[in-house]
């Protein structure tokens, strides 16, 4: 997905100024729920005196999530899942986990590819939010709220556009991760420009104009070459891992076998370690699109009640699961995944991952990362399909 980075540069304004950036609530919305509303993305404080800047960074890489809302109107997003146009996903309560979580089914395809849609059946009201993600399946991977759809009682959808116009405010009174809850004075608007027509390096300067109320800007462009790197496609796996005890060492192979065939047959990839004379044996199982620890766990369990024989049945003696997160020529970086958490039952999706080669120092501080226990996990692999091409960049005055 494209990355838009843009910068909002002031010098010697005169008097302090408080920028709000956010998004224009979406214009294509069909449902049962109340409008949309913005949510107040960035501020930033530019001086009177001396230069100011922001930078901020837009990633076209929409997703749904769920949120909630304090009595300030102050957002928190928790859960969310990429989504593209056309698809549409179904918000579930998952009751076997304690306590009981909230998860989004993986989207499907519906039609109009101008529309993203959510649906709410997990039998009470929620706040549907959306927004992107940025550093997909990275280790900082991110998530940001633009909008919120609130109240969604239990049945209802919301069927919208993906909103991609920026605005930028000057003196109104929000701060970062807020509601907007009503439209801000047309007046104090300074800019506002759809983020997907952008250079991928925009520089936004803002003047002082001799009215508030007068808004003028000019632009001027200056293109940047930046080499291309050659891209590295990795795949992010996910693996469960078992260790499995018999009653004797002659059944260990066999059965082991046997348990294999029938998981390759399910598109499961099988990797089996055994020492020879041992009565127990250890299976790495790497996941298919769609599949998840738990449901990797039962689909091998059922093949040892159906087609082992009572006698040689085999005993589960320990379990575990990992993720894989960056991957370079050296060095491949993985999570644990407990099984006493929701990511045990969240479904895996493949990840084709276009990124640069990690250099060995690159490696070596994903492993100074790892040593020190600073390392992010998250509980969704989001699909990423990002081409690194030319970047330009834009300068525009803007008046305020």
């Amino acid at each position: 997905m494209s990355t838009k980075t843009i910068t909002f540069t002031s010098s010697h304004l005169g008097e302090n100024v408080n920028l709000v950036l956010c998004f224009a609530r979406p214009t294509d919305y069909y449902g049962d729920l109340v409008k949309p509303l913005s949510i107040a993305w960035k501020t930033a404080s530019l001086s009177a005196h001396g230069e100011s800047s922001a930078t901020v960074a837009f990633t076209n890489s929409p997703a749904f999530c769920t949120t909630e809302v304090n009595d300030r109107f102050f957002t928190t997003p928790h859960n969310y899942v990429p989504i593209s146009g056309g698809q549409e996903t179904t918000l579930l309560a998952n009751h076997s986990v304690k306590p009981p979580t909230q998860e989004f089914t993986d989207p499907l395809s519906v039609g109009d590819t101008r529309i993203l849609r959510a649906t709410n059946d997990t039998g009470r009201s929620v706040h549907f939010g959306l927004g992107f993600i940025s550093n997909a399946d990275q280790p900082n991977e991110s998530f940001t709220l633009t909008s919120i759809f609130q109240n969604a009682h239990h049945g209802a959808s919301v069927k919208t556009n993906f909103p991609t116009i920026l605005r930028a405010y000057a003196g109104i009174d929000y701060q970062e991760g807020q509601i907007i809850d009503k439209e801000p004075d047309a007046a104090r608007l300074i800019w506002e420009g759809d983020v997907l027509e952008l250079h991928s390096i925009t520089n936004i300067v803002i003047n002082k104009t001799k009215s508030m109320v007068t808004n003028l800007w000019s632009a001027t462009e200056t293109v940047v070459e930046v080499p291309t790197p050659r891209p590295l496609v990795i795949e992010m796996e996910k693996v469960y891992t078992a260790t499995l005890c018999f009653g004797h060492s002659e059944v260990v192979v066999a059965n082991m076998k046997t348990i294999a065939e029938y998981l390759i047959n399910k598109s499961y990839k099988v990797k089996v370690t055994y020492v020879e004379g041992s009565c127990s044996a250890s299976m790495d199982i790497t996941l298919p699109h769609g599949s998840s620890c738990d449901t990797t766990e039962r689909d091998m369990l059922g093949v040892i009640d159906t087609h082992l024989h009572n006698a040689d049945r085999a005993r589960l003696k320990c379990r575990s699961g990992s993720r894989m997160v960056s991957s370079g020529d050296h060095f491949s970086y993985w999570v644990d995944i407990n099984p006493a958490s929701s990511e045990w039952y969240t479904t895996h999706r493949h990840s084709t991952v276009y990124t640069h080669r990690l250099r060995q120092s690159q490696s070596t501080s994903n492993l100074n990362r790892l040593a020190n226990g600073n390392h992010s996990s998250h509980n969704l692999t989001v699909t990423k399909n990002r081409s690194v091409s030319r970047a330009s960049f834009t300068g525009v005055n803007v008046g305020l």
